[in-house]
């Protein structure tokens, strides 16, 4: 059997512990890039998926408005005092 030399010991310690921590700094990166990934998969469906859903409910919601205040009109009006707080 081969024995290594005493000294060699800290280098082998040294060596796995570089090792380890190149190996899981990799995984990491990997794992940071797949939930990248992931994520945007995932907002890309959504984005598809829910436009036709949200704007069936504004459409909804501005229907039920109408119905429920049928005589309701938009108008502008001036504020004396808006004027003063925007100086």
């Amino acid at each position: 059997m081969l024995h290594s030399p005493r000294h060699a010991g800290g280098a082998t310690r040294s060596f796995r512990q570089s090792f380890l921590v190149a190996f899981a700094t990799r995984i990491g990166e990997r794992l940071d890039g797949a939930a990248d990934a992931a994520v945007a998969d995932v907002a890309h469906e959504a984005q598809q998926s829910l436009l036709p859903v949200l704007r069936s409910a504004s459409e909804r919601v501005e229907t039920a408005f109408a119905e429920a205040f049928p005589a309701l009109v938009t108008k502008s009006i001036r504020c004396p005092t808006a004027a003063v707080a925007d100086s």
